[in-house]
Formats: C-alpha cells, sequence, structure tokens
C-alpha cells in the first residue's frame, strides 16, 4: 500500500475539485482520494440507486432521521471495473444488515454481562458474612438475587427466541432481535446495579466485574439503537398485526358477533 502524487493534465475536472489529490493503491485497485475540502454529500447522492420517497420511506422504517445522512465526506472516484457494487449498496447494507446482526451480538454481550454480575453477586453473599450470619440469610438479599436471576434469565430466553428466528429466517426476526437487545441491555443495566450494591465496596473495587459492567450496561442502552427506539420498533411489531383486524368497517369480535 502506498501513497502516490497523481496530479494529472488530461483530467481538468479533477483540478477544478480540489488543488491537490493523492491516489492509494491497495493491491489490484486504484482509488482515487481527493485530500483537500471537505464536500457536504446529501442522501440524494448517496442512494443514487433510490428514489427520494423511498428513501425516505426506508428512512422512516429505520426510525431514522433523513438529516442524519448530510454527511460531509472526502470525495473518492473508483474507476468503474472496479465496483464491486451498484451505489448506495453499501449504505443500505450497513443499516439493514450490519446494524441488525450489531443488536444481536450486543444483546448476547449484555445476557454474558448479566450472569457474570450474578455469579459474582450469589458468591459475595454467601461468602460474606457480618455479625456471625452470611448475607445471603437475610430476606432482602435473598429477594434481590431472584429478581436479579430472573432479569438474567428473561434476557437469555428472548436471545435465544431471536436466535432461532434468525436462523429460520422468519419475518419477525428483526422485531425479535429488537426485543433481546432492549430486555437485554436492561437486564444487564440492572443486574450490574444491583451487584455493586449487594457488594458495597467491594463491588466498587477497580478489579470487580460489578463496577465495570455497570458502567459498560449504560453503553449497551444506547449503541445500536437506543432502548426507546427499540420500544417503538417492539410496539410497531405489536401493533401492525392488529390495524388490519381492527380497520373501520370491521368487528374486532368477530364477524359473526353482534355490532
Amino acid at each position: 500500500m502506498g501513497w502516490i502524487d497523481i496530479a494529472r493534465p488530461d483530467a481538468p475536472g479533477y483540478d477544478e475539485l480540489v488543488p491537490s489529490r493523492y491516489a492509494l493503491k491497495v493491491g489490484d485497485i486504484d482509488v482515487m482520494i481527493i485530500s483537500d475540502g471537505v464536500l457536504p454529500i446529501a442522501p440524494a447522492t448517496l442512494a443514487t440507486n433510490a428514489a427520494s420517497a423511498d428513501l425516505s420511506a426506508w428512512l422512516g422504517d429505520m426510525f431514522l432521521s433523513p438529516e442524519m445522512l448530510d454527511w460531509p465526506l472526502n470525495v473518492a472516484v473508483v474507476p468503474a471495473g472496479n465496483r464491486v457494487a451498484p451505489p448506495g449498496f453499501g449504505l443500505s447494507h450497513v443499516i439493514g444488515t450490519a446494524l441488525d446482526h450489531g443488536r444481536f451480538t450486543v444483546a448476547w454481550g449484555c445476557v454474558g454481562m448479566a450472569g457474570a454480575c450474578l455469579d459474582e453477586a450469589a458468591d459475595h453473599v454467601l461468602t460474606r458474612r457480618q455479625n456471625g450470619v452470611a448475607l445471603a440469610e437475610h430476606e432482602l438479599v435473598r429477594a434481590k438475587i431472584a429478581e436479579m436471576h430472573l432479569a438474567a434469565a428473561s434476557a437469555r430466553a428472548l436471545a435465544e427466541r431471536a436466535a432461532r428466528l434468525r436462523d429460520d429466517r422468519a419475518p419477525d426476526a428483526a422485531s425479535a432481535t429488537f426485543a433481546a437487545k432492549y430486555a437485554a441491555a436492561r437486564a444487564a443495566a440492572s443486574v450490574s446495579r444491583d451487584a455493586v450494591q449487594l457488594q458495597g465496596a467491594a463491588g466498587c473495587a477497580p478489579d470487580s466485574l460489578a463496577q465495570r459492567f455497570f458502567r459498560d450496561a449504560k453503553v449497551m442502552q444506547i449503541i445500536e439503537g437506543a432502548d426507546e427506539v427499540a420500544l417503538l420498533r417492539v410496539a410497531e411489531h405489536v401493533l401492525g398485526g392488529r390495524r388490519a383486524r381492527t380497520a373501520p368497517g370491521r368487528n374486532p369480535a368477530g364477524d359473526g358477533a353482534a355490532r
């Protein structure tokens, strides 16, 4: 890989764009990169193979603002013979596929975080004694451990359901992934918080898993679709199938019921 100056008097179009250009050679692919002048590229330019209305509708379905794609980018010119996909494919692949896969992996990561915090907290309350009594003998502590277990187990069940639906390529796979990510991130946040609480000073120590996961869990509630976005997507899935049944002129109780 190397950078070389490619000033070309036979290409006036490039000279008019910015004062300097460089080419990055990676293997057999030459890529022209405009290194000066950051140019704003609108969504319509990025998705040249999509109609404006279709692009807006697709962004709406993904709960994304149309303005979010007004990115300032350096201009890159790739020879047509080196193109590996049509224009717009990269963006749709990242948002439609990579983010969905990211939610799935975040969900399972959170399942692991919740389970690790539960294990650490359970071991602590069984061995830590105050006034000769193990913390696990206190009813409030036992109730907290039960709540942590239920949260972690519920998150794992939803993640497993999402995995099955994804393997089957079921139409509900995307919404199931949203649900799993939401539940697992909240489980990681609540279980890690309770683990810190049960361990006290030990839970705040630098080598404590609970304190590290307590901090990381908040990040998991934001990335790959914040909790609020996940709730909207799950609600849309729940309500979507009922819209037709409750449309004007139809009786939700059944065609044979009295109106």
